[in-house]
């Protein structure tokens, strides 16, 4: 039913056009429509609702119009005499549209006193149209691009030509322009034999670009140049980069390139003339080139330098020829580019030096050289990440030898090729990157040795939490276990007692297990952030009370855990537990930590 009705539709669509169409065949008086009569031309410029109404496209005119996502929408134009060119150029503004051109015949032309022939099949056309009428005979199809596309055919027959287009990505803006005489209108600026934008600079922050110039048939004072930059995908069109630009840099509303509200086709012609190219100037806002796209109208310079940029990312550069009588433009193949990242000072690791590090952005890094003798046979390299996450990189001599994220302690150790008397030492480079938020500090410790005793962190067990003996725990007792490691080294444990008062109904009912520590507090830094979302407060971690601290370590794998028992708690309160293991002369490692709640009545 739905289906039928659709047709119904497009039946009664079609039908209204072919009238719409007699009817200017009626009022000619059996006369030829001029193809370009320039005053009829600006009529039909000036007269938007012309084309808004019927959807009917001007000869010789760009025509600009509104799609919506996943939405086809039809218009049309008349080619009167049989072996006329025609050109149909449709240009997407900021998605991808797919469209295809189809050819219907034109309307039976009447006789000079007006009356029709007694078998003309215009009058009974709504009879008669079937759903291969409805489509017409399917010229080309165009597949979903971002750039222009054209239809050209010399010898086109006399028709109603059907424009069918489609938006498919969002709703989007579309211009379109079709002529009979595509030949002396010269529609768009041309391009040069080298249409492609090429680099002739670049560092961290700057980048310079250059292009032939366009070879303008008209005078050459007529074009002017624009740049587009931005970090999202190059652009192919000018309106697109003018809808990706309004984009960027409107607070409240999402823009088509046409200046008009999302939500609001209908009003697409009141600001139709207001489609010039917007020039932004990219050293009055910094931040705005960086982060968002920017468009830049240089005159008639073939060269262009862009600052600003942040380094390490990615920018498109596309640039456009615009004449300046008929404001129409034409799009270079652009470019993009890989900014630099700065160099960056190594600094020297000490063999068995713990060397603490800060990290203030996700852009920034810091290198580390280790130099390692003729004699040593392998590298240990322990990373703790203390706060944030780092991305750790090692290489020597160009291989990569490990590339890992860390968030957590991690130890690894490498073999070192034997070298012969006459080679130099071995230097391995190290690469720590902050891959945590932007605003993110990453603090971390490292330690890079050749010999295993000077490791001074402890080892730790694959797993690090701590557990709840269920059948031992009451409102007053628990018991505690966790795993150890066959390194002798001293556990500690610690218990810290909250007030209920700091959380809500909701959270306490939540109350179980929480997350582990700040990893700020696991290195000793210190710092404002809050331990935990839940707890603000600083001062209740004041009351930090040793349960035991004890040496361990297993020889049999059936007794690879601790056990403690903690008693004297009191019933509905909330409790933190934690483990740190310290090695012998060395810096301590936590476990994660145990959040627990007492029950409110004891049995």
């Amino acid at each position: 039913m739905q289906k039928e009705d659709k047709t119904k539709m497009r039946s009664l669509h079609i039908f209204i056009v072919l009238n719409f169409l007699l009817m200017i065949f009626i009022e000619t008086e059996s006369q030829k429509l001029p193809t370009r009569d320039e005053s009829q031309f600006h009529y039909q410029m000036q007269q938007k609702e012309v084309f808004h109404d019927s959807m009917l496209l001007p000869d010789g005119a760009e025509i600009r119009a509104y799609l919506l996502d996943l939405v086809a929408r039809r218009y049309y134009f008349l080619v009167e005499e049989d072996a006329t060119p025609l050109m149909i150029t449709l240009t997407p503004c900021g998605s991808a549209v797919e469209w295809r051109v189809s050819v219907h015949e034109a309307p039976v032309q009447h006789s000079g006193d007006g009356s029709f022939p007694e078998d003309d099949p215009l009058l009974e056309q709504e009879e008669h149209i079937t759903p291969n009428d409805i489509d017409g005979v399917t010229l080309q199809y165009f597949n979903a691009k971002y750039g222009a596309q054209t239809y050209l055919n010399d010898q086109s027959p006399a028709g109603i030509y059907v424009i069918e287009a489609r938006s498919n990505g969002g709703d989007c803006g579309v211009v379109i322009y079709a002529t009979t005489t595509p030949y002396s209108d010269q529609p768009y600026p041309p391009l040069p034999r080298d249409p492609h934008v090429h680099i002739l600079a670049s560092s961290a922050t700057t980048v310079t670009i250059t292009w032939k110039k366009s070879h303008a048939m008209s005078e050459p004072s007529d074009v002017e140049y624009c740049v587009s930059v931005n970090k999202k995908r190059a652009l192919q069109t000018m309106c697109s980069a003018q809808a990706l630009h309004r984009s960027d840099h409107s607070k409240n509303r999402l823009t088509t390139g046409f200046d008009i509200v999302r939500n609001a086709p209908h009003m697409l012609d009141r600001e139709m003339d207001n489609n010039r190219p917007v020039s932004f100037n990219p050293h009055k806002d910094r931040k705005s080139v960086s982060n968002k796209s920017s468009i830049q109208c240089i005159g008639k310079k073939t060269t262009y330098t862009h600052g600003g940029l942040l380094p390490g990312r990615t920018y498109f550069f596309d640039v456009f020829v615009i004449s300046k009588s008929t404001n129409r433009s034409s799009a270079y193949i652009g470019t993009s580019i890989r900014t630099k990242r700065p160099n960056m000072i190594s600094k020297t690791i000490t063999d068995g030096v713990v060397e603490n590090g800060m990290l203030t952005t996700i852009s920034k890094g810091k290198m580390y050289k280790f130099t390692v003798n003729k004699d040593a046979k392998t590298l240990f390299l322990s990373i703790q990440p203390c706060s944030g996450k780092v991305h750790v990189h090692l290489s020597h001599e160009g291989r990569t030898m490990m590339s890992m994220k860390a968030k957590n302690f991690r130890s690894v150790h490498f073999p070192i090729d034997p070298r012969s008397k006459d080679e130099k030492d071995a230097v391995f480079k190290l690469r720590i990157t902050n891959t945590g938020s932007r605003r993110q500090y990453a603090h971390y410790r490292l330690f890079m040795s050749t010999k295993p005793e000077n490791n001074p962190f402890p080892s730790l067990p694959n797993d690090t939490t701590i557990k709840v003996l269920t059948k031992s725990r009451d409102c007053k007792t628990v018991t505690l276990v966790w795993p150890g490691t066959r390194e002798r080294q001293k556990y500690c444990l610690y218990k810290r007692s909250i007030a209920l008062s700091n959380y809500t109904t909701e959270n306490i009912d939540k109350l179980s297990l929480f997350p582990k520590q700040n990893a700020a507090q696991q290195c000793g830094f210190t710092t404002n952030d809050a331990i935990v979302d839940e707890v603000n407060d600083r001062n209740l971690w004041s009351n930090k009370e040793k349960i035991l601290c004890r040496n361990f370590r297993y020889k049999e794998q059936r007794n690879t855990v601790m056990k403690a028992t903690v008693r004297n708690l009191k019933p509905d309160s909330i409790y933190v537990f934690e483990v740190v293991v310290t090695k012998t002369l060395g810096v301590s490692l936590p476990y994660e930590q145990l959040w627990m709640r007492t029950p409110k009545n004891c049995k």
